[in-house]
């Protein structure tokens, strides 16, 4: 047989929920004492800071160099073209960026003063009118003649295909 030891009773049940009770409201009063102290510190310390200076206005956006954007969609550098008619400004197509409405289209477009996205419609430097923007070229009304205006073609390749020379079986005598 085993026996099993009992604690006697101290408190009734009723005590307890009383001492429980009494044990949360000392602590609550505590904590609203502290958050008063605390709030009385806050607002010291923010009296005693100077008030700190206005934030700067936003920074003005850096400028796009027209060259590194074209080369990031796999243009070539502005090049003159060789086969253009007109002996007016030359013109070099550098990206074409085609969206499903017309006007959403956007050409970058070099001249000797620099290089620009342009839309259908505007004017190119030299006068000439930007007609249309298609995935490999665009249409431009120059002199009242439509010309198509294509991406430059690389002069020569940075990786050249090695030519092996074919092998012929040697003969020995």
């Amino acid at each position: 047989m085993t026996l099993v030891p009992t604690l006697p009773r101290a408190l009734p049940p009723r005590a307890l929920h009383a001492l429980a009770a009494l044990l949360l409201c000392a602590w609550l009063a505590w904590l609203g004492l502290a958050s008063g102290d605390y709030r009385q510190a806050l607002r010291t310390q923010a009296q005693a800071q100077p008030t700190r200076p206005p934030l700067p206005t936003a920074l003005p956006a850096p400028t796009l160099d027209a060259t590194a954007v074209a080369l990031m969609f796999g243009a070539m550098p502005p090049q003159p073209d060789a086969h253009e008619e007109d002996p007016g400004m030359p013109l070099t197509l550098l990206a074409s960026l085609r969206a499903e409405h017309p006007d959403d289209s956007r050409a970058l477009i070099a001249s000797p003063g620099g290089s620009a996205f342009h839309r259908p419609g505007e004017r190119l430097p030299g006068g000439a009118l930007l007609r249309s923007v298609e995935t490999d070229h665009v249409l431009i009304l120059r002199n009242g003649r439509e010309q198509r205006l294509g991406f430059a073609r690389p002069a020569e390749t940075l990786l050249v295909p090695m030519v092996t020379p074919a092998h012929s079986p040697e003969t020995t005598p």
